[in-house]
């Protein structure tokens, strides 16, 4: 993919230039999830479809920035953008480059992958950018995906998971 077109990709799901819906916060899992940063451990962020992960991941974006992170020092890339269409085996870091040399983050990285599964052997990236210490790494899933397979075994102790659930409302 060219570089030019990536990163107008990225651009789009990114708070570089512009604001992101974060919809409704969610205190417990927001909460949760800048806990786990603070350790060095890969954060999961796992739950069925439609049960608010990428939403999830924008608010601890949106927080992060909040409490001083420059949006440049911030990447996220949502794999269930159709114009990605294909995933092969540099994909990664074809991303990751492309963002290093247009962004030019100069403190530490927060990386933001969303809906990570679909990239195929996606734990090895994850596991060499962390054991590289190339960046915080949060990552989303659907809970049969990253339970299953290679998760478990590649990034074992290496992660903490945030499980998701979908919103409840309390009859008053």
């Amino acid at each position: 993919m060219d570089k030019k077109e990536l990163i107008e990709i990225l651009q789009e799901w990114n708070f570089w230039k512009k604001e992101l819906d974060t919809g409704k916060e969610r205190e417990l899992y927001l909460e949760k999830c800048l806990r786990f940063l603070n350790v060095n451990v890969v954060v999961s962020i796992i739950g069925i479809r439609r049960s608010g992960k990428s939403y999830i991941m924008r608010q601890t974006i949106k927080k992060l920035i909040k409490k001083g992170t420059e949006s440049k020092n911030i990447l996220m890339v949502n794999f269930e953008d159709r114009r990605f269409a294909e995933f092969y085996p540099k994909f990664l870091d074809e991303i990751y480059e492309t963002y290093i040399e247009f962004l030019k983050p100069d403190k530490e990285q927060f990386i933001f992958l969303d809906e990570i599964h679909n990239v195929p052997k996606w734990e090895k990236w994850v596991r060499t950018m962390h054991e590289l210490g190339k960046g915080k790494i949060i990552i989303s899933g659907s809970s049969s995906s990253l339970l299953t397979g290679e998760l478990a075994s590649i990034l074992t102790g290496r992660h903490l998971d945030v499980f998701i659930f979908p919103l409840s409302f309390r009859w008053i």
